[in-house]
């Protein structure tokens, strides 16, 4: 098996967000939860009528520090040298699951953070790749994830998800390529908070 090469380059590639002409300039973006996501189904079903601990998103590296990824080939990637995350991937993909969970009410209650409370359930989330694919000239967001339900009195997994979404970029532009992989990680979570209200027993009619 050829070894995985870590690069950190310069963009030397027109992008949207570079300053043409100009001294470079670092520029940071955030994924975010979706302004405008509206779930198709899942506000039909009814709260699950349990708690829930929702573990920090893990990352896995490379694809888990401040700078973005660029796959170039099948064992090759770059870094970008004024291109970086505003925050830690776990850390934003942490606050957007929570902000789905609590408003779409999957749970009871759903808790995060250093607090310890008895819970019914765990939810774990791997992401294994979140890389941009920069092929000849096509450009492509990626986003490979597991995600898992711990029953807490039995400590085994009772459900799980595995997710490989790969979605075209209509132009080269990291702010699109972010926005992308916000909207396919939440996507990504609503097809299995799904799976959990359909497949998982003891629900409770949502209120109002």
């Amino acid at each position: 098996m050829k070894p995985l090469i870590y690069i950190i380059i310069p963009l030397t590639f027109c992008l949207t967000a570079c300053l043409g002409g100009k001294a470079p300039v670092n520029q940071f973006y955030l994924l975010d939860y979706p302004a405008d996501y509206h779930s198709k189904g899942l506000d039909t079903l009814t709260t699950l009528h349990k708690t829930c601990r929702l573990n920090v998103v893990e990352v896995l590296a490379p694809f888990s520090s401040h700078q973005i990824v660029l796959r170039t080939d099948s064992h090759q990637v770059t870094f970008f040298a004024q291109n970086e995350w505003a925050v830690r991937p776990e850390q934003s993909l942490t606050q957007i699951a929570k902000t789905f969970l609590n408003e779409q009410r999957v749970f009871e209650r759903t808790t995060t953070g250093s607090l310890i409370l008895a819970t019914d359930y765990t939810l774990q989330i791997q992401v294994r790749r979140l890389e941009l694919i920069g092929e000849k000239k096509e450009y492509n967001a990626h986003l490979d994830m597991t995600f898992s339900l711990v029953d807490n009195y039995s400590d085994k997994v009772i459900l799980e998800y595995n997710s490989s979404r790969i979605q075209p970029l209509d132009e080269r532009s990291i702010n699109l390529f972010v926005s992308v992989i916000s909207q396919l990680f939440v996507e990504e979570l609503d097809v299995f908070s799904k799976k959990i209200l359909t497949k998982t027993p003891d629900e409770k009619a949502k209120a109002g």
